[in-house]
């Protein structure tokens, strides 16, 4: 029923958006001390921009793809997500070249994080609207206390790793530890 079909939606986007924040969270703030402590401190360096561009491409994108596009297909509307897939690729194609060309390797992540956030943009309400739902309810009940949760989150994280300057694997783990706890916590009182 359309009820229910509306309540395994909402659900499984949240969880779906909590992971994906786990981890883009952790990216977006420590990405350039794990990167240094991973790779050395110049990919650290270079990398850490298209790193954080690229995660800020997959907040909504990770979510819509993993659980709006399998409520599309499932409700027998394929065709939406397909050829939005297909828009998606060509305009990341096309936009990559564009930007490498001004931007190098920056501007081929944003090739990639703008389309995927169209994407995004482009699904959701459909998926909305076949789940019997809005899309003002999924921005109320999923993203808006998820990102207010996950914006407490990455705030402190990134006060910690700007006051620690974490080097070592030990404080990189560290604080991947305590964003978990922190995201546990956050997320049980919040969301």
């Amino acid at each position: 029923s359309s009820t229910e079909l509306q309540a395994v939606f909402l659900r499984w986007s949240k969880v779906c958006t909590l992971v994906s924040l786990l981890v883009l969270v952790y990216l977006i703030t420590v990405g350039q001390a794990f990167l240094t402590v991973w790779a050395g401190p110049e990919v650290g360096r270079r990398s850490t921009e298209v790193l954080q561009v690229l995660c800020f491409g997959f907040l909504l994108y990770l979510p819509v793809r993993g659980v709006a596009v399998p409520v599309l297909m499932g409700s027998g509307s394929p065709r939406i997500p397909a050829i939005a897939m297909v828009v998606t690729g060509a305009l990341n194609l096309g936009l990559s070249w564009w930007l490498v060309q001004t931007h190098g390797i920056v501007g081929v992540a944003w090739g990639t994080a703008i389309p995927n956030t169209l994407f995004a943009a482009w699904v959701l309400p459909e998926a909305c609207r076949r789940s019997g739902t809005t899309t003002a309810v999924y921005l109320r009940q999923v993203l808006a206390p998820q990102w207010l949760a996950a914006g407490i989150i990455g705030t402190l994280l990134w006060f910690t790793v700007q006051h620690l300057q974490p080097s070592t694997w030990l404080e990189v783990v560290g604080l991947g530890i305590l964003e978990v706890l922190l995201f546990a916590s956050v997320w049980l009182g919040l969301v």
